[in-house]
């Protein structure tokens, strides 16, 4: 027994397993061998194509026992069994004992018996059409966050009360109530959309007929040193190689120069050509995650999502617990504060105060659990800065720091390289 494994384009995988089973040997004990090794191989539709001398005859009617216990392994793996006629003959029979299974489609394969008479067993010729591997594009669901849904959105809130705010004396319910009241004006005037995320397309160059000219008289000069190898018809085919690259190149930098002095943003068009250029020379690679958790490779998605956040959330607290316990008793003389701050109370924060604060921060549209962004605020400050001044000052006046507050959204973001 033994197995291949061939890489096909589009990141997929063809799993080739070669079997022989003698005659003399157990049934059972190849069987139960075939189903370890086909549970080595992926099961999210990988292609498994399994070939080889079983020496179960399909075509005899008394080993119906063998064919059905072959037939039930083969279909715990989602795979079956190709009717071949006979593969085996003699002067005095006609077996079909060779196997070709497979998971795939059977439109999507199809065999051919080939007889070469180098011993009583034919040869078959087995063709595979994978179907390649089509890469959508991940849905992304985001609020249409446009300048008229956000004008919609501030006429909402200008005809706001803030009753279920200024009247609870809880500062988390009141936080609760204001990002509740927030988030039904928001799904009214900016409502979640489904889209799919847009790969930036190649720029595409009209160039001089004089460089189609050149590409042909490059390509007969390269055929002609291909046919003859002769030192100079290589030569010759080096020489218009080059008048070829360089009058390609001088059209391209022509088409660049017009791009960027018939824009009305010049910085813009610079970056969009030079962004164009290392998409067009970056080589396409599959993304594969691989996590190192305690020894173990992980490489399923969800694994590495759920091993991340779980590394964030308790690291903390593991760190805590560390350095407390490293911690030691100091006498109560040097537990005194060295300097005094001065910091005794805060005073109640007002709304003009709020208000310069929002407008301090840059109009970013990221987001945390609650759905808010900067660029939101800054648009909506004359509505919620009496709110959100009332609920400052009711945590400090209770010396409560809400907790929904304390959630925040952990992004691992990998930069480059392999590791």
């Amino acid at each position: 027994m033994a197995s291949i494994k061939i890489a096909l384009s589009g990141g997929k995988h063809l799993y080739l397993l070669g079997i022989y089973r003698p005659p003399g040997s157990v049934l059972e004990e190849a069987l139960t061998r075939i189903s370890t090794a086909l549970e080595m191989f992926p099961s999210n539709n990988t292609p498994i194509c399994m070939v080889g001398d079983l020496n179960v005859d399909s075509l005899n009617t008394s080993k119906e026992k063998e064919n059905r216990a072959l037939n039930n392994i083969l279909a715990s793996f989602d795979m079956h069994r190709a009717n071949l006629p006979p593969t085996r003959v003699t002067s005095t029979s006609e077996s079909s004992i060779d196997v070709v299974c497979s998971n795939l489609n059977p439109r999507n394969f199809s065999i051919k018996v080939i007889h070469e008479h180098i011993s009583d067993h034919s040869g078959q010729l087995c063709t595979l059409d994978i179907p390649a591997k089509t890469k959508t594009e991940p849905i992304l669901t985001r609020r249409q966050v446009s300048d008229q849904n956000l004008s919609q959105l501030k006429t909402l809130l200008a005809e706001e009360s803030w009753v279920n705010v200024y009247q609870t004396a809880d500062v988390s319910e009141s936080l609760s109530n204001l990002v509740r009241t927030l988030t039904l004006a928001l799904d009214a005037s900016c409502p979640y959309k489904k889209s799919r995320s847009k790969r930036p397309r190649l720029r595409s160059f009209q160039y001089d007929p004089d460089v189609d000219v050149l590409k042909a008289s490059f390509l007969q000069a390269q055929n002609r040193f291909l046919l003859t190898g002769r030192e100079c018809d290589k030569l010759e085919a080096n020489r218009r190689k080059k008048s070829y690259d360089l009058k390609l190149k001088s059209s391209r930098r022509a088409a660049s120069e017009k791009v960027i002095s018939e824009s009305s943003n010049k910085t813009k068009a610079i970056w969009s050509i030079v962004n164009s250029e290392r998409r067009a020379c970056a080589e396409p690679r599959e993304i594969t995650w691989k996590l190192n958790v305690s020894n173990k490779v992980v490489e399923d998605p969800k694994m590495v999502a759920d091993c991340f956040n779980e590394y964030f959330t308790s690291i903390a607290g593991e760190t805590l617990k560390a350095n407390t316990s490293q911690r030691t008793t100091l006498p109560i003389q040097l537990l005194q504060p060295a300097t005094d701050y001065g910091l005794v109370s805060f005073h109640p924060t007002t709304t003009d105060e709020v208000r310069c604060i929002i407008r301090s921060l840059k109009p970013t549209p990221s987001t945390g659990v609650d759905d808010i962004s900067s660029r939101l605020l800054k648009f909506c400050e004359g509505e919620l800065c009496p709110p959100l001044a009332d609920i400052i000052n009711k945590s400090l006046a209770q010396a409560i720091f809400p907790g929904s507050m304390k959630i925040a959204k952990v992004y691992p973001l990998h930069k480059k390289g392999k590791n």
